[in-house]
C-alpha cells in the first residue's frame, strides 16, 4: 500500500504495519483447550469417515532453547549498535575540519553505543537489559523488537549529531535522539518489573531506570536549542546511570 500512497503517508503506514505485527505477536495464541475443541468438532463433522476413531493427539507446547535464542538476539543487537558506529564514523569522515568539538561529540557517541552494548548484551538476557533469562519467548521477542527499533532510530540520530558537531543541533534531530533513548528505557521499565520478585531489587531497578527515561524526555521538550556536544553527553549520563543497577543487587 505504501508504494502507491503519497510520500507523506508512508512513514505512518509503515508505523501502522509495525504496530499490527506487534499486536499480532502479543495477541495470537493457541492454547490447549482451543485446539482440543477444534479437533473434537472436526471429528464430529467426519463421524463415520476414515480416521474418525483416531484418538486425540497429545498436545505439548513447543520448547525454546533459551541460550540459543539469547545468542541470536544478542547478535542482532550487536548489528544494530554496529550500524550506529558506522553512522558516527561516516559522519566524522565527511567533516572537512576536525577539532575538539568534533572529537568530543564523536567520543561521546561511541561511548554511548558501547554503554548500551554492555547494558543490553552483557547484563541482560536475550539481549534485553536486565530481563531475566527463561522469560516467555513471545514477551521477550516483543520487547526485543521494540528495543531494537528504538536503538536503530538512535543510531541514525547519532550520525546527524556528529554532522552538526560544530554548531547547534537541529531540534528534530535532538527530539529523535532523546525520544529514541527514552523509548528504549521505557520498554525496559515496562518489561522488567514483573520478573523482579524482591522489593529491594525492584526499588533499585526503578531508581536507576526512571531517571534514564525522564532525562531524555526533558531534553526533548526543552524550548531552547542545544549543541550536539551537550545533548549526546547528557544522553550518555542517562545510560551510565541506568547501568548502575545490576540484577543481583538490591537497592
Amino acid at each position: 500500500m505504501s508504494t502507491v500512497a503519497p510520500e507523506s503517508w508512508r512513514y505512518w503506514l509503515w508505523g501502522a504495519g509495525l504496530l499490527v505485527d506487534a499486536l499480532l505477536l502479543l495477541a495470537a495464541r493457541e492454547d490447549r483447550e482451543r485446539v482440543a475443541s477444534r479437533w473434537a468438532a472436526r471429528r464430529e463433522r467426519h463421524r463415520g469417515g476414515p480416521g474418525a476413531d483416531r484418538p486425540l493427539p497429545e498436545l505439548r507446547e513447543a520448547g525454546v532453547d533459551a541460550a540459543h535464542l539469547g545468542e541470536r538476539l544478542g547478535l542482532f543487537m550487536v548489528i544494530v549498535l554496529g550500524e550506529g558506529v558506522v553512522q558516527v564514523i561516516r559522519a566524522a569522515s565527511d567533516q572537512e575540519h576536525w577539532d575538539v568539538r568534533l572529537a568530543w561529540t564523536g567520543l561521546a557517541a561511541m561511548t554511548l553505543l558501547a554503554s548500551l552494548s554492555v547494558l543490553s548484551v552483557r547484563r541482560g538476557a536475550a539481549a534485553f537489559p536486565q530481563l531475566v533469562a527463561g522469560g516467555r519467548p513471545r514477551r521477550v521477542m516483543l520487547c526485543h523488537a521494540a528495543g531494537s527499533a528504538a536503538l536503530a532510530a538512535l543510531a541514525a540520530g547519532l550520525g546527524r549529531a556528529v554532522e552538526h558537531a560544530h554548531g547547534t543541533l537541529p531540534d528534530d534531530t535532538r527530539r529523535l535522539l532523546c525520544a529514541s533513548l527514552a523509548c528504549y528505557f521505557a520498554v525496559v521499565l515496562v518489561a522488567v518489573p514483573p520478573t523482579l520478585a524482591d522489593r529491594g531489587r525492584l526499588r533499585g531497578f526503578l531508581a536507576h531506570t526512571v531517571p534514564a527515561v525522564l532525562l531524555p524526555l526533558l531534553l526533548a521538550v526543552l524550548p531552547v536549542s542545544m549543541a550536539a556536544g551537550a545533548v549526546v553527553p547528557l544522553l550518555l549520563v542517562a545510560t551510565l546511570w541506568a547501568r548502575g543497577y545490576r540484577t543481583g543487587r538490591a537497592g
